[in-house]
């Protein structure tokens, strides 16, 4: 599930810790993002079953399956650079992806955290283009989404 929250919390820090909390409480997987950074649910999904692929297969570039979702919606193998990139900045604007569907688990999830759901938004294609450095001349040929998922599935055989 992706939801675009609000939350009360003062710091991202804090955030971050109660969503790990969560996650442990709810017996899922919660990773926070920055709503400008993502293009699209396919986007996040697509990152998601990568990852989980790659932890499955013992591919993975980080030690945990949050982690490397954060590093495959970023497309890039360096955490700092994940972080720069798709990291949450602002409490009163993120992004939720949660791995279920089960409304009360949602429910619970989002009273721990001190949040509420907002509009789901995206970027412009052109600021996710420039955020993940997409070939211009690519760009002529190709999507947006095409290129950043092909960005993303090179992480595996990246070094």
């Amino acid at each position: 599930m992706i939801i675009q929250i609000e939350t009360s919390c003062n710091t991202i820090d804090e955030l971050l810790n109660k969503a790990r909390d969560a996650s442990r409480k709810q017996k899922t997987v919660i990773q926070v993002f920055d709503p400008d950074a993502v293009l699209s649910k396919k986007h996040l999904k697509y990152s998601f079953s990568q990852a989980f692929k790659a932890c499955e297969q013992r591919k993975n570039i980080a030690k945990t399956l949050e982690n490397e979702f954060l590093l495959r919606t970023a497309a890039t193998r360096k955490i700092s650079e994940a972080i720069k990139r798709t990291g949450v900045k602002n409490t009163k604007k993120a992004l939720l992806a949660i791995d279920t569907n089960d409304g009360k688990k949602i429910n619970k999830i989002l009273e721990q955290l001190n949040a509420k759901q907002t509009k789901l938004s995206f970027p412009s294609e052109k600021t996710i283009a420039k955020l993940y450095e997409l070939n211009e001349n690519a760009l002529k040929n190709y999507t947006v989404e095409q290129l950043l998922l092909e960005k993303i599935a090179l992480l595996e055989i990246e070094d």
